[in-house]
């Protein structure tokens, strides 16, 4: 049979008014995996899906006082781009833990 990869819980309030077109969090899914779920939903009369969430945002983390890691692994490829490979204990880490899963580092 099929392997269940991972469940995503709606509520009606994430889609009933105006639609939705983002990814939602999985949970129940295999240890140490993050994996999300993107769903477009018109609601009855809309013509056209909800903007989605832009691929691309700023963010500003400080590591606060007496910290001395902001909490990133990272790839650095080619000297042009870095890939974050791990966020652990520290800045990052604190700023996720504060915003939905679409803003998350």
């Amino acid at each position: 049979g099929a392997k269940c990869l991972g469940k995503v819980t709606l509520t009606p309030e994430a889609f009933m008014e105006k639609g939705c077109n983002m990814e939602f969090p999985m949970e129940e899914v295999e240890p140490n995996i993050k994996a999300y779920l993107g769903l477009k939903i018109k609601v009855f009369g809309q013509q056209q899906y909800p903007d989605d969430t832009s691929p691309e945002f700023e963010v500003t983390v400080e590591k606060g006082e007496g910290a001395t890691q902001y909490g990133l692994d990272v790839d650095r490829q080619d000297l042009k781009h870095i890939q974050i490979v791990n966020v652990a204990d520290g800045a990052f880490k604190r700023y996720n833990e504060q915003v939905k899963p679409p803003l998350q580092v």
